[in-house]
């Protein structure tokens, strides 16, 4: 398909903004503990009940889900204007692709074992094989691949939780041991994120390939089908709202009504409705020309989609390091509405910071940088160009 690129890149570049705030707003909670995530208070807080159901209805899966086929088309669109110079797109690729798992097993071992880079970038290399195939035939397989990753995912949990007569709480021993250990000293915390990163890594292909290679290729399908840049027909509209509205109000029925089989299901209703809802808001963003506004929210919300691998680390840096090693204790204490307050204030914090910053660059220095740590690759590739064109007959 073919589509006017600076129309493209904004439309993408303010996604891909909703998206790293957003993932912000669902990531502070686990900042402290990402072994347990948040763990709620006995008996449950008002509050609580309150943003657990804001939660599974507005946010839960929406930005991962939401980041992934932005990865995935932002992968897509490098491929062919590579291809278009007449460079060899896959070793340029693979170049971005390793770097961007350095950056990833980086955040997870020494920052936030919450890491999702690695996961990204692995599954980019996924990805790469499958970049000239048709629309329909990425669709399939995505389909395919996103409901065994579902199964797996199910498993997963089972596997960890079937055991658990009661929900976790905050006077459960689970809890307690995992604050005493990351009050601990810091050699051991890098010991356990190091083992988190290296069974991230070898795990991948069974625990993380289908969730995240299903929404990469499903995401790129969609790209290639024009439905990402026209929308979706009445019908399609239909079905997206149908899953996401039934899927979401389970969530919240369990969450509220039946915890502990909500934690035994765990991520498994954001995993499907995070999905629908994804595409939904991609639709109202398309529609509505969101992108293409001048407001100084759209404005902000494109600049900080230009550097949100910069913001995205930043975020695991100050919050990670307040909840897991300044101030472990807050983690006691902090129930939804607090996590919520303090989120709100550091996305303030993050536009108000990219909007002014691309007045003086033009990049986020993380972007800067993994991009001068390919420039070596790329120029050896239009070196080789430039020797095949001289090499090549006079006609």
């Amino acid at each position: 398909m073919t589509v006017n690129t600076k129309e493209r890149l904004k439309h993408l570049d303010w996604l891909r903004g909703l998206a790293v705030l957003g993932l912000l707003l669902m990531n502070l909670p686990a900042m402290g503990l990402p072994e347990l995530g948040y763990v709620r208070y006995e008996p449950d807080l008002l509050s609580d009940k309150f943003f657990v159901s804001l939660e599974a209805l507005l946010f839960d899966g929406r930005f991962r889900n939401l980041f992934c086929i932005l990865f995935a088309i932002g992968l897509y669109i490098q491929y062919t204007n590579y291809a278009e110079r007449q460079l060899n797109s896959s070793v340029i690729l693979k170049s971005r692709l390793k770097w961007l798992l350095v950056f990833g097993i980086i955040h997870c071992v020494f920052i936030w074992p919450g890491d999702i880079l690695m996961m990204y970038a692995l599954g980019g290399y996924y990805l790469l094989s499958k970049l000239d195939w048709t629309a329909d035939k990425l669709l399939k397989r995505g389909i395919v691949f996103f409901v065994i990753g579902l199964f797996v995912l199910l498993v997963d949990i089972a596997s960890i939780e079937y055991f658990r007569t009661e929900p976790l709480t905050r006077t459960s021993d689970e809890f307690i041991e995992a604050l005493t250990f990351i009050k601990g000293s810091y050699t051991d915390t890098l010991l356990l994120n190091a083992f988190i990163a290296f069974m991230v890594a070898i795990l991948f292909p069974i625990t993380g390939l289908f969730f995240i290679g299903g929404v990469l290729l499903i995401g790129l399908g969609l790209f290639k089908s024009g439905k990402l840049s026209k929308g979706f027909t009445s019908k399609e509209l239909r079905v997206l709202v149908f899953i996401t509205v039934l899927v979401s109000v389970i969530d919240v029925y369990l969450s509220i009504f039946e915890p502990l089989t909500d934690q035994l299901l765990y991520g498994l209703f954001g995993t499907i409705s995070g999905l629908s809802m994804a595409l939904l808001i991609w639709h109202l963003v398309i529609k509505l020309k969101l992108a293409e506004s001048n407001s100084w929210l759209s404005i902000c919300l494109q600049r900080t989609g230009r550097m949100a691998l910069t913001l995205y680390i930043s975020q695991s840096i100050i919050m990670a390091g307040v909840f897991r090693y300044l101030f472990p204790e807050l983690n006691e204490t902090f129930s939804l509405l607090d996590y919520f307050l303090t989120a709100s204030l550091f996305i303030s914090i993050q536009m108000l910071l990219a909007y002014h910053y691309f007045k003086v660059f033009n990049q986020g220095p993380l972007e800067y940088l993994w991009r001068k740590l390919v420039t070596n690759v790329i120029n050896k590739e239009v070196k080789a160009q430039r020797e095949n064109n001289n090499l090549s007959p006079q006609t």
